[in-house]
């Protein structure tokens, strides 16, 4: 079962993960102990370093990450949320939902979520019960790693070509 309360974003944290107070019935403000993640999708790291990555390689993942931290800001911005819970958490303990600014946008289900907006604008991959979704990833990298790559260009990284943007390992400075 899944539950869906008007919230008020309190903080992003990054591309997928926020602060929330939640609203329930009756009239009353709960607000998570903890960060609250985006279900279903990953964006690049904007805080944490994965293991492996060279420095180039996070330079890049770092701008990427705050590109999709800026671009859910923009989907958020000023306006009123509905977020649907999920009953399971994640593995590090964080709450899991899905985000709607419009009330009439859930029906659609999860395609009508801020969570797929992020991917059909490439902020964001999708990943099913925490493991990517191979073929839809592929459909969506070359398009996004292209806009990234133009992005890290732009902001001086002039030989930048980023490829398989979640794990940035094959970007080459």
């Amino acid at each position: 079962m899944h539950y869906l309360f008007h919230s008020k974003v309190l903080r992003l944290i990054d591309g997928d993960s926020l602060e929330a107070e939640v609203l329930v019935y009756p009239p009353r403000k709960l607000r998570f102990n903890g960060p609250i993640r985006l279900w279903g999708i990953n964006t690049p790291e904007t805080y944490n370093r994965p293991k492996g990555m060279t420095d180039a390689q996070w330079e890049i993942e770092k701008i990427a990450g705050k590109a999709a931290t800026e671009h859910l800001r923009s989907l958020l911005d000023g306006k009123d949320v509905s977020m649907k819970i999920m009953e399971e958490s994640e593995k590090y303990g964080r709450e899991l939902s899905i985000l709607f600014v419009d009330d009439e946008r859930e029906k659609e289900g999860f395609w009508g979520s801020v969570n797929a907006q992020m991917v059909l604008d490439k902020y964001a991959k999708l990943i099913i019960s925490g493991q990517r979704n191979i073929a839809q990833e592929r459909e969506m990298d070359e398009n996004r790693d292209a806009a990234l790559t133009r992005a890290a260009r732009t902001r001086g990284l002039e030989n930048a070509r980023i490829t398989g943007t979640i794990d940035a390992s094959e970007a080459t400075e």
